[in-house]
């Protein structure tokens, strides 16, 4: 069965786990990415702490299908050109450092996908949670920001993109 590291990254925290093909969590943790008060670039911690995380979990990299990562819109679009973004998360923008896509695949040698938090939020419930079985949903996340993400006829709305792809 394939298992992925998953990665969100919050405005306070970066929380990681193994999950499998199904939406099983098999292990997680989190770590604070705001303890020098933001002095150390987000993505530094990321990679420091899914590094340790792997090694605390006898997992190689090599052993896993992929990366998935869930951050603010914000933080995507700083770190990943994705998105769009709107505010300040109290300076992290400056110290966010270079994109975490690319960094993560050169880490760790995995196909990486980065996404807003609310809209793998709204997905994953529709996968594996309390949406599961709908078609039309609205996910809100209430987190440092605040954040949401809408299914329509089985297909993310994403923005200024309009719908995505469909689901399945």
């Amino acid at each position: 069965m394939k298992q992925y590291l998953a990665i969100d990254i919050g405005g306070t925290a970066v929380k990681l786990g193994i999950v499998d093909e199904e939406g099983r969590v098999l292990s997680k943790t989190e770590q604070s990415v705001c303890f020098d008060n933001y002095e150390t670039p987000i993505l530094t911690t990321v990679l420091s702490a899914a590094e340790q995380f792997l090694k605390e979990q006898a997992v190689e990299p090599q052993g896993l299908a992929g990366i998935g990562v869930s951050a603010a819109s914000l933080l995507i679009a700083v770190m990943a050109p994705v998105l769009g973004a709107i505010g300040d998360f109290r300076g992290m923008k400056k110290r966010i450092g270079s994109p975490i896509k690319a960094e993560l695949e050169a880490k760790f040698g995995l196909p990486t996908t980065v996404a807003n938090d609310a809209n793998c939020m709204t997905l994953g419930e529709v996968w594996v949670g309390g949406a599961k079985g709908y078609t039309d949903v609205i996910g809100v996340t209430l987190g440092t920001g605040v954040g949401g993400g809408i299914l329509t006829g089985g297909r993310l709305l994403e923005g200024a993109r309009g719908l995505g792809g469909e689901l399945g």
